[in-house]
This record gives structure tokens, C-alpha cells and sequence, in this order.
């Protein structure tokens, strides 16, 4: 399997102590499950309600994308919900899937190799072709 990197940055909403958004990365086989989870409203039963749908991505990784979200629906029946976003990578075929609900989206995006950032890597004065010139 092609070589893959993730990154995220969280914080929870001023006033609470946890936030109530997560993710999930499940790799395994020819595929990587990546979930975006958004708990409906903020603090701890948000996160509560994030982290059922994650585990539920964790249990069911091996199920076609639309059946894991469905699986997702079923384990927040008794929360108050979370917006869903699930992309199933196949790197070596270089194809996805993507099946979401809510307020979440997709964004892909395709860096050069050897570039960290769409500017390039770090200190690197050469732009990659097909990325504007970003800052000063």
C-alpha cells in the first residue's frame, strides 16, 4: 500500500473542557476508512455521541462506505446525533468513496512529491506547478 500521512488539529469550543468533534483512521488491507465525526451541539454529550459513531467505524471498517454510515446511524439512535463524513481509500488503485451526512465535507487534494504544504516543503523557494503563491 502507497505510503499515507494524517494530521489533525482539534480544540473544544470556549467554555467546554472537551470538544466534541473526532475522527477515526482505520488501515487495514488495500484500503484506509478515515471518519470526520462532528457530535451535534458542544461538550460532553457531543463528544459522548462522536465517539459512538467512531467505535462504530472501528467495528465495521470492512463494510462497503454506505453501510458503515449506516452503522453509524444506528449507534447514535439514542444521542442527539453528529454530522458523519467517511472517505475509504484504495491508495494503490488511486480511488475513494465517500458517503457522508450533515455538516461535513471532503476536500482532497493532491500534493507533489515532497511537499508537506500546498507551498512546498519548508524553505523550498520553488513552487510546485498547479499551487498559487500563498502569504508574503
Amino acid at each position: 500500500m502507497a505510503a499515507l500521512s494524517f494530521g489533525v488539529v482539534q480544540r473544544p469550543k470556549a467554555g467546554n473542557s472537551v470538544c466534541g468533534d473526532t475522527y477515526v483512521v482505520v488501515e487495514e488491507g488495500p484500503r484506509v476508512v478515515v471518519g470526520v465525526v462532528d457530535g451535534l451541539g458542544s461538550g460532553c454529550e457531543a463528544r459522548a455521541a462522536a465517539e459512538l459513531a467512531t467505535a462504530a467505524v472501528r467495528r465495521h471498517h470492512a463494510e462497503p462506505v454506505s453501510q458503515i454510515l449506516h452503522r453509524c446511524d444506528e449507534a447514535l439512535r439514542l444521542t442527539r446525533g453528529a454530522a458523519v463524513g467517511l472517505v475509504v481509500l484504495y491508495p494503490d488503485e488511486r480511488r475513494l468513496q465517500y458517503a457522508g451526512v450533515g455538516n461535513v465535507e471532503l476536500r482532497a487534494r493532491r500534493h507533489p512529491p515532497g511537499a508537506d504544504h500546498p507551498g512546498g516543503a519548508p524553505g523550498n523557494r520553488r513552487r510546485p506547478a498547479g499551487f498559487p503563491r500563498q502569504g508574503p
